[in-house]
């Protein structure tokens, strides 16, 4: 009595299409898996037979039909070679060109970026084992850590160097970067957590205040043209400081330019007698002072009068 050998319940490999970049993965997939199920594929035709019927689409399945046709003979026997010679054949036809030129190129600008250190690490071993870099000795050991000391961000990078007990392998280097990684990502997390983003505005966003300077009035006296000494003078005379006539203020002169019903007017007054300045204006000229400006004018009022009472009101004033 015999008994039917069964397959075990595992994923069978994806089927090959004939991607270069993916032939040696196929070929592990393919002995793994025939491996495990050596019961049911015990002899070299059921692994090879195995092999080939997932090599039916595309660049592969073209390769298989002539394969194929290769072997067998004139009474259209196929006669299979070994496993091993078999696997050779499907490497040499699917290899790579200059597969370690361009893994050494990838290594050579890659960059970790923004992923985490696992995936890098992931990638890092992928083109090592392309372009066929050892880890034997210590400077093949070097030669590599010094590659992978490229590709980690200066953040992390820092971190292992800076750490009590440097790592002195590339499988060392890998683990200790992956532990400083998984830290700082933590971090990060739980800092956004307590301190969401609603909570603060960034600096790049804070608003910028813009006050629009005030503009100066085209009519306002320009007391800053002249000195003190004029000031005083025509303040004396009871002089306006834009036309130097007495009689009135500069705000009130009749010389300057008025808007009136959309246009602009001059008004002149040149036979009116010239009148006293009143007191409100006399004491609007005093206001526009400084308190240095109103001491000194008041000293010199003070000197040029000999009423008592005038000089008593200066100095109250």
């Amino acid at each position: 009595m015999t008994t039917n050998k069964k397959e075990l319940n595992l994923n069978k490999p994806e089927p090959f299409a004939g991607d270069r970049l993916r032939t040696n993965k196929f070929i592990q997939q393919c002995q793994l898996y025939l491996k495990i199920n050596s019961d049911a594929y015990n002899n070299n035709e059921k692994r090879i037979g195995f092999i080939l019927s997932l090599m039916t689409k595309g660049e592969a399945g073209e390769w298989q039909e002539q394969y194929l046709r290769s072997i067998t003979n004139a009474n259209d026997e196929i006669n299979l070679p070994t496993q091993g010679v078999f696997l050779g054949k499907v490497r040499e036809a699917f290899k790579q060109e200059n597969q370690v030129k361009n893994a050494l190129e990838k290594l050579k600008y890659l960059r970790q970026g923004n992923r985490n250190v696992e995936e890098l690490v992931t990638e890092f071993r992928l083109l090592v084992g392309q372009a066929g870099l050892k880890s034997d000795t210590v400077s093949e050991q070097s030669h590599l850590i010094e590659k992978f000391q490229d590709t980690l961000s200066r953040g992390i990078l820092a971190k292992v160097l800076d750490s009590e007990t440097e790592p002195k392998t590339i499988e060392d280097w890998y683990k200790k970067a992956i532990q400083f990684d998984v830290s700082r990502r933590n971090i990060a997390a739980r800092l956004k957590t307590r301190y969401p983003k609603e909570m603060y505005t960034p600096y790049s966003e804070k608003k910028n205040w813009n006050f629009d300077r005030p503009t100066r009035d085209p009519n306002a006296m320009d007391v800053d043209s002249m000195t003190i000494e004029e000031r005083h003078d025509l303040m004396k005379k009871g002089a306006c400081f834009f036309c130097k006539q007495p009689g009135h203020i500069a705000t009130n002169c009749p010389k300057k330019k008025k808007k009136n019903l959309g246009y602009y007017k001059t008004y002149e007054q040149k036979d009116d007698p010239p009148k006293k300045p009143k007191e409100k204006n006399f004491k609007a000229y005093i206001r526009a002072l400084t308190e240095e400006e109103k001491t000194q004018f008041a000293e010199e009022l003070i000197g040029d009068t000999d009423n008592d009472d005038m000089k008593k009101d200066l100095e109250d004033f």
